[in-house]
């Protein structure tokens, strides 16, 4: 019950942020309301590693709530960075992006726009579905049916991924990617912020408690850089509340200037009420 509680207590903060954008929390948004225990039932299927789902201590924080925009402090155990980092090694080939107005499914392989390897994680292993589940309690979600296979993305140095959505602006579908999560399992790295250039402000305004996260020799006007911290994660709602894609989730993997960056994309798919 407790953990159901907890659960419904961010859910419920976030589709307020979302739907009101007014909620008066104290600093950094959420991290009064819950140090989560995002705990699930899940067990090893088909596997030897000795690994318990448990409970892992999020601390999520707002970044935005316009769009909704939540920083999440060790959403990933230092386990399951290193044994998702690991599962992808064998499964990497050239990073795809979207060649058809009409779906996710016709893809392309582009090298001005995006470089890098993505790896589509294999299911079932227990700390794959584990965080898997973790990313839909967090939305308030029983299931993690509606989330797409969770696909890690390798940046080596000189690699970045231009300005992008992660829905697709060109269809007319009621289906897509609602909301996103992009977790860090290696920060080996110099660059490789994820960059949001219509995100011009922060909630609860310049603390520099932020820059613990953020690059804060930045300027604001040129949008938020969140730094690659391993364990941590954001958040995003694709979409508004009328069904169409919020233009301020553009986003971008800036260059590693040096090392290597290895991310993990969480996609929950579904209706949008799109028109």
């Amino acid at each position: 019950m407790i953990r159901l509680l907890s659960v419904s207590i961010i859910a419920l903060a976030i589709i307020g942020a979302y739907y009101f954008n007014r909620i008066e929390l104290s600093f950094f948004g959420l991290q009064r309301l819950a140090t989560s225990q995002m705990s699930t039932s899940l067990q090893p299927i088909g596997s030897s590693i000795s690994y318990s789902c448990g409970t892992q201590n999020v601390q999520p924080h707002f970044l935005s709530y316009d769009p909704v925009l939540v920083y999440i402090e060790s959403f990933l155990s230092p386990y399951e960075a290193q044994h998702l980092k690991e599962l992808a090694l064998s499964h990497y080939s050239s990073s795809t992006i979207t060649a058809s107005k009409e779906n996710h499914k016709n893809e392309d392989v582009d090298g001005d726009i995006r470089r890098s390897e993505t790896a589509w994680l294999p299911s079932p292993d227990p700390v794959v579905d584990c965080v898997r589940q973790r990313a839909a309690n967090f939305q308030g979600l029983s299931s993690n049916k509606s989330m797409e296979a969770l696909a890690a993305v390798r940046y080596n140095t000189g690699q970045e991924y231009k300005a992008h959505f992660d829905w697709n602006p060109f269809t007319k579908r009621p289906s897509d990617r609602r909301t996103s999560f992009f977790a860090i399992l290696d920060a080996n790295c110099t660059g490789g912020a994820t960059h949001f250039p219509k995100v011009k402000s922060i909630a609860w305004g310049s603390d520099k408690r932020w820059c613990d996260w953020l690059d804060c020799s930045r300027p604001l006007e040129e949008g938020i850089f969140v730094r690659p911290i391993v364990g941590n994660a954001l958040f995003w709602v694709n979409f508004k509340e009328d069904g169409t894609g919020h233009p301020a989730t553009l986003h971008a993997g800036m260059p590693v200037v040096e090392g290597t960056k290895i991310g993990l994309n969480m996609w929950t798919y579904g209706k949008t009420s799109r028109k």
